[in-house]
């Protein structure tokens, strides 16, 4: 097929797939390939979500050989799987923009690594997401530390670097990746319990957050907006 067929085939696949799925308008940043500006139009969603604080999502999706590393499929089971845990905190996360990132940032195992995103994610207002290849705690030398998520936030000495801080999902991460990480970032410690969404080893048919974690999820937004106005 010619490459400009190639492309309005995908672009079709897309826009289908996000038709059912909430709004996500698409920005180019590093991408040797012009992403598609997706909208939808669903109004019963939009008025079942009025009365929910809106988390803001710019999501950055690492590429390979020109393409993403991970499907918009799957990022939408993150971000639905993560709103029916903070529909009962009255809370929902909503994708503002998707932006590609350079194949030099597809794997996250240092620190440097860390600190090269930070400057990706601007005081915006946003949470900003990171969607790499692999993610690695590289907490000792020859040891496999690979997780499939991480919350960072720097707390070093550096004035520019102040208060910086994102989520990073490896490509393969499960659905309930982005919302333990999202609870981190609100403040929430990790839980023993498997049924609850900040277990490490979370297990059974569905994990949740407590209802003490969905209130002091959301003096957590506070904190983390004020943050974010620093």
């Amino acid at each position: 097929p010619q490459p400009d067929v190639c492309r309005s085939r995908l672009w079709t696949v897309v826009a289908t797939m996000l038709a059912l799925c909430m709004a996500i308008p698409v920005a180019e940043a590093r991408a040797p390939r012009k992403l598609p500006d997706l909208r939808r139009g669903d109004v019963r969603m939009a008025v079942s979500q009025q009365a929910l604080e809106v988390i803001p999502l710019t999501v950055h999706v690492s590429t390979q050989d020109g393409d993403w590393v991970t499907s918009i499929r799957r990022i939408t089971r993150w971000i639905d799987r993560t709103n029916s845990a903070l529909r009962p905190s009255g809370m929902q996360v909503r994708v503002k923009a998707v932006r590609a990132m350079g194949e030099s940032n597809g794997s996250i195992v240092r620190w440097r690594h860390r600190r090269k995103l930070a400057r990706l994610a601007p005081h915006d207002g946003s949470v900003h997401v990171f969607v790499v290849n692999r993610v690695e705690l590289n907490q000792r030398r020859n040891a496999d530390q690979r997780v499939r998520g991480i919350y960072w936030r720097y707390r070093g000495l550096q004035p520019k670097m102040a208060n910086r801080e994102y989520i990073v999902v490896s490509r393969d991460a499960p659905d309930t990746t982005l919302a333990h990480e999202v609870g981190q970032l609100l403040g929430l410690r990790h839980s023993r319990s498997e049924q609850n969404l900040m277990c490490s080893c979370r297990r059974g048919p569905r994990q949740v957050f407590s209802g003490t974690q969905q209130r002091s999820m959301r003096a957590g937004l506070r904190r983390f907006s004020r943050r974010q106005r620093r």
